[in-house]
């Protein structure tokens, strides 16, 4: 299977970036069977790992970012996605700059990519991304062994034109062991080794498969489309400084609050006062680094209770109380 993704890194950071086969120490994930390209720039670091098989293409990235950097990739044909987030964050966008997908370190999902090209932001800090990509082929093989995400393979087959992203799921100790094993995955040779790697991706297909079960009914494309609503009008209220509760974000939008809280965790695999959260405190970092507001400002304007509560959150999100950014 050719490579599935067609990757692009900013320019600046492809002007002074170089590039060796060799996987330098101090790494953590380091599939020996895989091909290797290091990238190292003054934005990132990056170690790329990556196998093609018949039927399935993985790629592994580990990446040390410096500086924020937006990479842009393309997908010539449409595909079905296993990702698992090892480390980090990354937040995924359509070219017309639209969320996809926002999630962090221990999730992993399935999604149905149409051929077309998007973008992943990535903040400074270790990040790391395993994707598995299943044929076509592969897919019509297996049809009625995998009930769940047969509606996913389903897309593949007829190359929908439409995005679909299943829920988020969090990485079991199960799903730990599986990914072990498929890093340090070796034979002695090449029939063997390749005969390993799809056994353990058809138990990764078949552990997500079974979760999605666990998960109950899934929700419809216009109840997902609402959550993505919400979500951007939450993101754009406090990036105007402003504040939502879930209790008044339900009262807007005619939901009721356990209802939005269940369906949030369901398709993002985190809470939804814990993306309000996220979403504040990014904020409230740049109000303090860029807008150069008072910490006394920034608590009142976000609904903090006060400053000295506003920054015992600060501390728990970024390690660090809000006075150091004026000292950055």
């Amino acid at each position: 299977m050719k490579a599935p993704v067609s990757i692009e890194f900013p320019k600046e950071m492809q002007d002074n970036a170089s590039y060796t086969r060799k996987r330098p120490a101090g790494f953590r994930y380091r599939a020996g069977f895989t091909e290797a390209i290091f990238i190292k720039s003054l934005q990132a670091e990056i170690l790329h790992q990556f196998y093609s098989l018949k039927l399935a293409y993985l790629e592994l990235f580990e990446c040390r970012v410096h500086q924020p950097i937006t990479v842009k990739f393309s997908t010539a044909q449409p595909d079905l996605f296993l990702v698992y987030i090892l480390d980090g964050r990354f937040t995924f966008y359509t070219a017309d700059e639209k969320e996809i997908v926002d999630t962090a370190q221990g999730q992993y999902y399935a999604d149905y990519t149409p051929a077309g090209t998007y973008s992943v932001t990535l903040a400074p800090g270790n990040h790391a991304i395993l994707y598995i990509v299943i044929s076509p082929e592969w897919l019509d093989k297996t049809r009625g062994s995998f009930p769940d995400l047969q509606a996913l393979m389903d897309k593949v087959i007829t190359k929908s034109k439409e995005i679909e992203v299943l829920p988020h799921r969090f990485i079991d100790e199960h799903i730990e062991m599986l990914l072990f094993k498929l890093e340090k995955c070796h034979a002695e040779n090449k029939m063997k080794l390749e005969l390993r790697i799809y056994e353990i991706i058809e138990q990764l297909l078949s552990a997500y498969n079974a979760s999605l079960k666990l998960g109950g009914k899934l929700l419809s494309p216009e109840q997902k489309n609402n959550l993505r609503i919400i979500r951007s009008y939450l993101t754009e209220t406090i990036t105007n400084g402003k504040t939502e509760t879930i209790n008044s974000l339900a009262e807007r939008f005619e939901i009721n609050s356990r209802t939005l809280r269940r369906q949030h965790r369901f398709i993002y695999g985190i809470s939804l006062q814990h993306f309000i959260t996220q979403k504040r405190m990014q904020q409230a970092h740049n109000m303090l680094k860029n807008d150069k507001m008072t910490i006394t400002l920034v608590a009142e304007q976000l609904g903090f209770f006060s400053p000295s509560a506003f920054t015992r959150q600060f501390i728990r999100f970024f390690g660090y109380p809000p006075s150091d950014l004026f000292d950055r």
